[in-house]
């Protein structure tokens, strides 16, 4: 694991795009949005308007990084926008602990705080490292919220240390 810290953490640098720097955008890259699909489980058939992205990479590889990502898409039943192997749409629960909705960056495009959220919290092996000794396992909180506009908001936060 203590040599497997370092690789995940410079990965997840290169793999989005970013500096070693917290980085915080309303306009996700492509490579961003990659990164978001192929390790937060997003469906590759699920169709999304990126609407923003976070990174805290940690002070070092020994601190726990944390990626937020928030999107919106007309696919209102959570288990067609995620792997559904891995992530139970049966969890989500209306009014998530207001402990968890303090999770994710402080920004006005991250406005968890002042939304009413549907949310699940799941653990699981972070993709590419299941056969790692031991493999790395994340925290991924997820909430959404149905618009005016026949679209649902998602949120989620990542994070493995």
């Amino acid at each position: 694991m203590k040599n497997l810290c370092p690789i995940v953490f410079l990965t997840t640098i290169a793999l989005v795009g970013c500096s070693s720097k917290t980085t915080s955008t309303t306009a996700p890259s492509p490579q961003m949005i990659k990164y978001c699909r192929d390790h937060m489980l997003i469906s590759p058939d699920a169709q999304i308007t990126p609407l923003g992205f976070f990174l805290d990479p940690g002070k070092d590889a020994r601190d726990a990084v944390v990626v937020c990502f928030k999107f919106a898409s007309t696919t209102i039943d959570p288990g067609a926008i995620f792997d559904a192997t891995k992530i139970d749409a049966t969890q989500f629960r209306t009014k998530f602990p207001p402990e968890n909705l303090a999770f994710g960056p402080n920004h006005g495009w991250w406005d968890v705080k002042s939304q009413s959220l549907t949310g699940a919290s799941f653990s699981f092996v972070f993709p590419g490292t299941e056969n790692a000794q031991p493999p790395v396992f994340v925290t991924q909180r997820i909430w959404y919220t149905d618009d005016e506009n026949a679209t649902r908001t998602y949120y989620i936060a990542q994070e493995r240390k």
